[in-house]
């Protein structure tokens, strides 16, 4: 497919090709930038399709749901260009790596990139029952928010899939 339209258009577009085809798993991002590449397509003129653009890129904007996996300088480029800031989110559920990568992962990131990132916490719920579980999750939180972490993600598994022994939700 060829793009027509204003220049800022065209190479606004092509660099959302190259982030739709970057591996996040979080389908608000392409809603947001959907959006910011159908609102510069209502201009009229190549300078109001530019002054549109240098206005959307002047808001500042906060993701709040991403799962960062990685250290990716075209991400940060973007960042830079939309003004945008991503808040990361560990949680325990299906097809996510463990608890303590997920953290490690994203201390280093925010550590690296402040600016760019935030990130929010979790804690694995396997083991609740034992005896020194909930002092430990205590101490790992608060290493956590020592760290960084701006809140903590609790999955919906509690309370739905893990029970006590007895079979007590």
């Amino acid at each position: 497919m060829r793009l027509t339209g204003s220049p800022a258009l065209i190479k606004t577009t092509n660099k959302f090709k190259k982030i739709i085809k970057m591996k996040i798993e979080h389908t608000p991002l392409l809603t947001l930038l959907l959006f910011f590449l159908l609102a510069s397509c209502n201009a009229q003129t190549k300078e109001e399709s530019t002054s549109n653009l240098a206005y959307l890129k002047s808001i500042k904007k906060i993701d709040v749901h991403m799962h960062i996996k990685s250290d990716q300088q075209y991400l940060i480029d973007f960042m830079d260009e939309w003004n945008l800031k991503f808040t990361s989110i560990c949680t325990v559920a299906p097809g996510f790596r463990n608890v303590p990568g997920q953290v490690e992962n994203a201390k280093i990131v925010y550590n690296k990139y402040p600016r760019y990132y935030a990130w929010i916490t979790t804690f694995d719920p396997i083991g609740f029952e034992e005896k020194d579980w909930a002092e430990n999750v205590i101490k790992l939180l608060k290493d956590d928010f020592d760290n960084g972490a701006v809140g903590v993600k609790v999955w919906k598994a509690i309370g739905m899939e893990y029970k006590k022994a007895n079979g007590e939700y």
